[in-house]
Protein backbone atom coordinates (compact mmCIF):
# COMPACT_ATOMS: atom_id res chain seq x y z
CA UNK A 1 0.00 0.00 0.00
CA UNK A 2 3.07 2.65 0.47
CA UNK A 3 3.62 4.81 3.23
CA UNK A 4 -0.71 5.07 2.33
CA UNK A 5 -1.81 2.26 4.45
CA UNK A 6 -5.84 1.77 4.62
CA UNK A 7 -5.52 0.66 8.03
CA UNK A 8 -8.11 -2.05 7.19
CA UNK A 9 -10.34 0.03 4.89
CA UNK A 10 -10.40 3.23 7.27
CA UNK A 11 -11.05 6.96 5.87
CA UNK A 12 -9.36 8.99 3.20
CA UNK A 13 -8.74 11.66 6.45
CA UNK A 14 -7.87 8.79 8.82
CA UNK A 15 -5.30 6.65 7.01
CA UNK A 16 -3.60 10.06 5.89
CA UNK A 17 -3.53 11.35 9.63
CA UNK A 18 -2.35 8.17 10.67
CA UNK A 19 0.29 7.92 8.27
CA UNK A 20 1.24 11.18 9.39
CA UNK A 21 2.22 10.45 12.31
CA UNK A 22 4.67 7.88 11.16
CA UNK A 23 6.69 11.10 10.61
CA UNK A 24 5.39 13.36 13.32
CA UNK A 25 5.86 11.36 16.15
CA UNK A 26 10.31 10.98 15.59
CA UNK A 27 10.14 14.37 14.79
CA UNK A 28 8.55 15.48 18.46
CA UNK A 29 10.69 12.94 20.05
CA UNK A 30 13.64 14.59 18.25
CA UNK A 31 12.89 18.27 18.90
CA UNK A 32 12.27 16.98 22.71
CA UNK A 33 16.36 17.10 22.47
CA UNK A 34 17.11 19.88 20.19
CA UNK A 35 14.41 22.04 20.97
CA UNK A 36 12.75 20.63 24.15
CA UNK A 37 9.77 23.87 24.28
CA UNK A 38 9.11 22.86 20.49
CA UNK A 39 9.26 19.22 21.26
CA UNK A 40 6.65 19.55 24.20
CA UNK A 41 4.21 21.26 22.26
CA UNK A 42 4.68 19.09 19.44
CA UNK A 43 4.08 16.35 21.34
CA UNK A 44 1.22 17.99 23.45
CA UNK A 45 -0.29 18.69 19.80
CA UNK A 46 -0.05 15.00 18.99
CA UNK A 47 -1.73 13.13 21.70
CA UNK A 48 -4.52 15.73 21.71
CA UNK A 49 -5.16 15.55 17.86
CA UNK A 50 -4.96 11.73 18.01
CA UNK A 51 -7.41 11.53 20.68
CA UNK A 52 -9.83 14.10 19.12
CA UNK A 53 -9.97 12.14 15.93
CA UNK A 54 -10.43 8.94 17.63
CA UNK A 55 -13.21 10.61 19.23
CA UNK A 56 -14.75 11.81 16.37
CA UNK A 57 -14.34 8.85 13.96
CA UNK A 58 -15.28 6.03 16.73
CA UNK A 59 -16.31 7.89 19.48
CA UNK A 60 -16.36 7.17 23.15
CA UNK A 61 -15.13 3.54 23.60
CA UNK A 62 -13.65 1.32 26.18
CA UNK A 63 -11.45 -0.30 23.77
CA UNK A 64 -7.73 -0.66 25.59
CA UNK A 65 -5.98 1.51 23.19
CA UNK A 66 -8.34 4.30 23.87
CA UNK A 67 -8.30 4.81 26.73
CA UNK A 68 -4.98 4.56 27.04
CA UNK A 69 -4.67 7.33 25.00
CA UNK A 70 -7.14 9.34 26.91
CA UNK A 71 -5.04 7.96 30.29
CA UNK A 72 -1.59 9.71 28.41
CA UNK A 73 -3.60 12.58 27.46
CA UNK A 74 -4.85 13.54 30.98
CA UNK A 75 -0.70 12.89 32.22
CA UNK A 76 0.47 15.31 29.43
CA UNK A 77 -1.92 17.95 30.35
CA UNK A 78 -1.16 17.82 33.80
CA UNK A 79 2.36 17.49 33.67
CA UNK A 80 3.26 19.87 30.93
CA UNK A 81 3.31 22.86 32.43
CA UNK A 82 6.01 21.38 35.04
CA UNK A 83 7.92 19.72 32.50
CA UNK A 84 8.12 23.54 30.46
CA UNK A 85 9.06 25.39 33.58
CA UNK A 86 11.87 21.84 33.73
CA UNK A 87 12.97 22.94 30.80
CA UNK A 88 13.36 26.98 31.36
CA UNK A 89 15.13 26.65 34.42
CA UNK A 90 17.56 23.79 32.64
CA UNK A 91 21.21 25.52 32.83
CA UNK A 92 21.76 24.06 29.45
CA UNK A 93 18.99 25.84 27.93
CA UNK A 94 19.88 28.83 29.62
CA UNK A 95 23.07 28.79 27.89
CA UNK A 96 21.60 27.84 24.46
CA UNK A 97 19.02 30.78 24.76
CA UNK A 98 21.77 33.20 25.79
CA UNK A 99 23.89 32.17 22.60
CA UNK A 100 20.73 32.54 20.27
CA UNK A 101 19.88 36.01 21.35
CA UNK A 102 21.90 38.91 19.85
CA UNK A 103 23.90 40.82 22.64
CA UNK A 104 23.73 44.46 23.85
CA UNK A 105 26.35 45.54 21.79
CA UNK A 106 24.84 43.98 18.50
CA UNK A 107 21.91 44.72 19.29
CA UNK A 108 22.91 48.82 19.96
CA UNK A 109 24.79 48.82 17.06
CA UNK A 110 22.44 47.04 14.11
CA UNK A 111 22.33 48.89 11.23
CA UNK A 112 18.72 48.31 11.32
CA UNK A 113 18.62 50.95 13.68
CA UNK A 114 19.25 53.35 11.01
CA UNK A 115 15.73 53.13 9.88
CA UNK A 116 14.15 54.84 12.32
CA UNK A 117 15.85 57.87 11.30
CA UNK A 118 12.66 58.65 9.34
CA UNK A 119 10.82 58.20 12.19
CA UNK A 120 13.24 61.15 13.90
CA UNK A 121 12.54 62.97 10.93
CA UNK A 122 8.76 63.40 11.96
CA UNK A 123 8.66 63.67 15.68
CA UNK A 124 11.30 66.54 15.17
CA UNK A 125 10.87 67.79 11.55
CA UNK A 126 12.34 71.24 12.09
CA UNK A 127 15.44 69.98 13.67
CA UNK A 128 16.35 67.19 11.70
CA UNK A 129 16.31 69.17 8.88
CA UNK A 130 18.72 71.54 10.13
CA UNK A 131 20.43 68.57 10.98
CA UNK A 132 20.70 67.37 7.44
CA UNK A 133 21.60 70.25 5.90
CA UNK A 134 24.62 70.95 8.37
CA UNK A 135 25.67 67.72 7.70
CA UNK A 136 26.00 67.95 4.12
CA UNK A 137 27.24 71.23 4.06
CA UNK A 138 29.74 70.13 6.33
CA UNK A 139 31.08 67.27 4.16
CA UNK A 140 30.66 69.41 0.91
CA UNK A 141 33.29 70.35 -1.55
CA UNK A 142 34.95 73.59 -0.42
CA UNK A 143 38.69 75.02 0.73
CA UNK A 144 38.89 70.93 2.01
CA UNK A 145 38.35 68.63 -0.93
CA UNK A 146 35.47 65.73 0.08
CA UNK A 147 37.95 63.02 -0.06
CA UNK A 148 39.91 64.55 2.76
CA UNK A 149 36.61 65.62 4.60
CA UNK A 150 35.54 62.11 4.49
CA UNK A 151 38.86 60.92 6.08
CA UNK A 152 38.96 63.62 8.89
CA UNK A 153 35.26 62.19 9.44
CA UNK A 154 36.65 58.48 9.71
CA UNK A 155 39.25 59.56 12.00
CA UNK A 156 36.49 61.37 14.01
CA UNK A 157 34.23 58.49 14.12
CA UNK A 158 37.39 56.61 15.21
CA UNK A 159 37.76 58.73 18.47
CA UNK A 160 33.60 59.11 19.00
CA UNK A 161 33.24 55.22 18.28
CA UNK A 162 30.57 55.44 16.55
CA UNK A 163 30.42 52.20 13.86
CA UNK A 164 27.63 53.52 12.02
CA UNK A 165 29.72 56.67 11.33
CA UNK A 166 32.88 54.53 10.58
CA UNK A 167 31.10 52.02 8.01
CA UNK A 168 29.40 55.37 6.42
CA UNK A 169 32.49 57.78 6.06
CA UNK A 170 34.73 54.81 5.13
CA UNK A 171 32.24 53.85 1.98
CA UNK A 172 32.04 57.66 1.35
CA UNK A 173 35.72 58.46 1.22
CA UNK A 174 36.70 55.19 -1.15
CA UNK A 175 33.94 56.57 -3.28
CA UNK A 176 35.88 59.98 -3.08
CA UNK A 177 38.86 58.36 -4.31
CA UNK A 178 40.64 57.46 -0.58
CA UNK A 179 42.67 54.30 -0.49
CA UNK A 180 42.64 51.84 2.21
CA UNK A 181 46.39 53.10 3.16
CA UNK A 182 44.94 56.32 3.55
CA UNK A 183 41.59 55.05 5.57
CA UNK A 184 43.73 53.26 7.89
CA UNK A 185 46.02 56.42 8.18
CA UNK A 186 42.95 58.51 9.23
CA UNK A 187 42.38 55.91 12.11
CA UNK A 188 45.79 55.43 12.78
CA UNK A 189 45.94 59.48 13.95
CA UNK A 190 42.65 59.20 15.74
CA UNK A 191 44.53 56.73 17.46
CA UNK A 192 47.39 58.89 18.48
CA UNK A 193 45.20 61.57 19.10
CA UNK A 194 43.94 59.49 22.09
CA UNK A 195 46.96 57.91 22.99
CA UNK A 196 48.30 61.45 22.87
CA UNK A 197 45.55 62.83 25.59
CA UNK A 198 46.06 59.38 27.76
CA UNK A 199 49.92 60.18 27.87
CA UNK A 200 49.68 64.44 28.31
CA UNK A 201 46.99 63.66 30.88
CA UNK A 202 49.00 61.11 33.28
CA UNK A 203 51.40 64.30 34.17
CA UNK A 204 48.31 64.80 36.39
CA UNK A 205 48.60 61.85 38.03
CA UNK A 206 52.53 62.80 38.81
CA UNK A 207 53.29 65.56 41.70
CA UNK A 208 54.40 69.00 41.29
Amino acid sequence: HGLLYDYGGAPLFTRIFWTSLTFVDPLAALLLFVRPHTGLVLTAAIIVSDVLHNTLVGGLSLNGMYISQVVFLLFVVCTVHIAWRGISSHPHHKTMQSANQPTLTEHMYNKENLTKLKKMDSLAPQVMKAFWAFDKAALAEGAIPVKYKELIAIAVAHTTQCPYCIDIHSGNARKAGATDAEIVEAAMVAAALRAGAAVTHATHALPN
